[in-house]
């Protein structure tokens, strides 16, 4: 078999494990952050318009009922403590609005770890990836979903003035180094990958 026969092989297989090497190094940016925060992932029955509107009324009381505890949480143990211990009464938040619409949909509460997308939060962008998550389903849970952070507290923030309170982001800052925690406020970075062999592949040929 010839050099460049060989070099071909080495470089068809390294292209081959350029998504893998790309999750994995999207996954070693976003792990930090995850350790630190807590989410909320509200599903609804359907992507119908009344499903979508119910969802919302169920998030705004989801959230509504948790924000002064989440704002005054000193960490994400603290917050995943909490949440747990009062599961049932979120429940009853939950069921009380769907009632109270005129809709009979079941509904779960739970805590669970969750795949979320990029999400922008003002001036932060939180990058996918898998999260620690409060998780309310509605009916079949098959509609379109609405995700934010319960911990540190941005679900509670008017986005429309676009940046973060300082208080959200300082608690943020002392749990993530000085790089993750500005990553966040870069929104067109992006994970880099360098393929030595393909470059050296390249080479043979300059």
């Amino acid at each position: 078999m010839n050099l460049n026969r060989i070099a071909l092989l080495i470089l068809c297989a390294a292209l081959m494990l350029c998504p893998l090497t790309a999750h994995l190094t999207v996954k070693e940016v976003s792990m930090p952050l995850a350790k630190e925060v807590f989410r909320l992932h509200v599903l609804a029955n359907s992507d119908s318009d009344e499903d979508q509107a119910l969802k919302l009324k169920v998030k705004s009381a989801i959230v509504d009922s948790l924000s002064p505890i989440m704002s005054e949480t000193a960490g994400k143990p603290e917050a995943q403590e909490w949440i747990s211990a009062h599961m049932a009464e979120l429940q009853t938040v939950a069921a009380s609005v769907i009632a109270a619409e005129g809709y009979a949909y079941p509904v779960t509460v739970a805590c669970e770890t969750v795949w979320f997308p990029d999400k922008l939060y003002g001036d932060m962008t939180f990058p996918h990836g898998y999260y620690d998550a409060l998780r309310v389903c509605i009916g079949e849970a098959e509609g379109q979903n609405w995700w934010c952070v319960l911990y540190p507290p941005l679900c509670f923030i008017d986005l429309t003035h676009g940046v973060v309170p300082d208080e959200s982001k300082e608690k943020l800052e002392t749990v993530l180094d000085e790089d993750d925690y500005n990553s966040l406020f870069d929104t067109n970075s992006k994970p880099v990958v360098r393929f030595r062999i393909v470059e050296w592949f390249f080479g043979l040929f300059s």
